[in-house]
């Protein structure tokens, strides 16, 4: 009596897209709070005036051409876009001047109307068009929360803090031999078009992040979760501001940069009073977050990967050339992004060496360089020797740390596809875009869906 063959189907695979997920529900019941209160701090100026809240709006209009809504749809965005900008026009006596280009100004406005036209198209549409809508929505609305959220935070760095340690991270980059951001200062402002070039690459920064959670909208199953860390890895570094509090050489040493750094051996290392001027030096975030996207990117390879490279090492150049941080900034930024990258790696269960070994890894790195910088300065400044050899230790080992991620997170995708493949009875069609196929890795070309 032959025995019955069962067709065996693989498991589910778990939900690891954040906007589809009961987090993300929850976000977006709060998230209007800060938002709301952000009005009252003055949000309508900021729409003129503030390029980083341009590139986080600007994403909204963004994600609603990649759901391919149609003509009608985008007409109905940028109308959207010109009555908020003409009821504006109409309220605000006096008028705000633009203090900003042309362009950082649509880019608020533009995403302002494309946030209202993906809201209705989440509340009317149906079926897989409505879930388009819905999750490109949850993406823009977040980055709008993200920067109300850091906008209320910031000025709390300032009044907790009142004093910085910029003279001390000023000693510690003479340590290498060279005060880089003093040289790079100079060098630059001989060249007032190398100057613009380097400031619009260090204000486009919020548009790499919306880039890299758009690709991440695209293919949900990509191999880390973006927008989660993007968000952890911002709020933590907010945190870390009020431990090692500063606020750059440009700001600091302001009546002699970049021409006359200070004379090391008459100053003094102790805390520096400053006011008005954010503490958003240590780890740099700029720095980091654009580490970040060309990390999360690197799978993608090709063109995008050799942007993504272009981009981070412009911007490394921009946070010293135009006073904003220091090198030991951008040194500790590299263990505090391999750290978050351990924790949003997806297809890896923490017993796997590779992600435990990446976040145990970067934040004992990051932990010892903040003890340091509170407790052991001088073992920083007394010797040079001292200070390149944790600096490589630093450097190597968040390298490696990453690429064996980023090596094991590929292979599990491969060994997924492939065994996904071999047990579905109705082929590659009926299967996830991970299993299927459609997530890219090294050389392969990017899903085209949404």
């Amino acid at each position: 009596m032959a025995a019955n063959k069962r067709t065996e189907t693989p498991p589910p695979a778990p939900n690891t897209d954040f906007l589809e997920s009961k987090w993300a529900l929850r976000l977006l019941v709060f998230s209007p709070l800060p938002v709301i209160c952000s009005f009252f701090l003055g949000f309508p100026t900021y729409l003129r005036t503030d390029q980083a809240l341009a590139g986080m709006l600007f994403a909204s209009f963004l994600y609603l051409l990649m759901t391919r809504p149609g003509l009608r749809a985008i007409a109905w965005s940028i109308a959207v876009s010109a009555s908020i900008y003409s009821l504006q026009e109409w309220l605000a006596k006096p008028i705000t001047p633009f203090a900003q280009p042309l362009a950082v100004v649509l880019g608020s406005y533009l995403g302002l109307g494309g946030l209202f036209v993906l809201a209705a198209r989440a509340i009317y549409l149906k079926g897989d068009a409505q879930r388009k809508a819905a999750r490109a929505f949850a993406g823009g609305w977040m980055f709008l929360v993200l920067w109300s959220l850091l906008g209320l935070a910031l000025p709390l760095s300032n009044s907790m803090s009142p004093t910085t340690l910029d003279p001390l991270f000023f000693a510690i980059d003479h340590g290498y031999g060279l005060d880089a951001s003093f040289v790079l200062g100079t060098w630059m402002a001989a060249s007032p078009l190398w100057k613009l070039l380097t400031f619009v690459v260090y204000q486009l920064l919020p548009l790499a992040p919306v880039v890299a959670v758009g690709l991440d909208l695209i293919d949900p199953k990509a191999p880390f979760r973006v927008l989660q860390l993007l968000i952890s890895m911002a709020f933590t570094g907010f945190i870390i501001y009020w431990v090692a509090p500063a606020v750059g050489p440009i700001h600091a040493f302001a009546a002699n940069y970049p021409h006359h750094p200070p004379d090391i051996s008459t100053l003094s290392l102790g805390p520096l009073a400053q006011l008005g001027s954010p503490r958003n030096c240590m780890p740099s975030l700029h720095f980091g977050s654009a580490l970040a996207v060309y990390w999360l990117l690197k799978h993608y390879g090709g063109w995008v990967r050799a942007l993504a490279l272009l981009f981070v090492s412009w911007t490394a150049f921009a946070t010293l050339a135009l006073g904003e941080h220091y090198v030991i900034d951008l040194v500790v930024a590299l263990p505090f992004v391999v750290t978050f990258l351990g924790l949003w790696v997806t297809g890896l269960g923490w017993k796997t060496p590779a992600r435990y070994q990446s976040v145990l890894g970067g934040l004992a790195l990051t932990v010892c360089w903040l003890v340091l910088l509170r407790t052991q300065a001088g073992v920083l400044t007394g010797s040079p020797a001292v200070l390149w050899g944790l600096t490589l230790v630093t450097v190597a080992g968040s390298l490696s740390l990453e690429r064996r991620l980023q090596f094991a997170a590929s292979t599990c995708i491969r060994v997924m596809r492939s065994s996904v493949r071999s047990l579905s009875p109705a082929g590659e069609d009926s299967l996830s875009p991970l299993a299927a196929g459609t997530l890219p890795l090294d050389g392969e070309a990017p899903s085209r869906g949404f």
